[in-house]
């Protein structure tokens, strides 16, 4: 579902969902895909599922803040580009 940036700071985000809800996320980091020629973004709101794991969303966006709201992903394919972006990032934090 698509998402509206209330507000934002630094790192930080306020978001409001379809239903109203206001959520208080972080950004962990942006990137452009030259395959899909969209901008996403990845964010948290820091709260953990049963196993203890951060819940991690992400979407796309304006870079350009004409926009401000974080789009749906749509398709396998571009899940499959954050995920391997995601894990890219990890390994380079991991190796540090």
């Amino acid at each position: 579902m698509d998402v509206e940036i209330v507000k934002e700071n630094d790192n930080r985000m306020v978001l409001k969902d379809h239903e109203g809800n206001i959520h208080e996320c972080e950004k962990l980091f942006t990137f452009d895909s030259d395959e899909t020629k969209l901008s996403y973004i990845c964010y948290t709101d820091n709260l953990k599922d049963e196993q203890g794991n951060v819940y991690v969303y992400a979407g796309t966006y304006d870079p350009t803040g004409e926009s401000n709201i974080i789009k749906a992903i749509k398709t396998d394919k571009e899940w499959a580009i954050i995920q391997t972006t995601l894990q890219e990032i990890l390994k380079s934090v991991d190796g540090e």
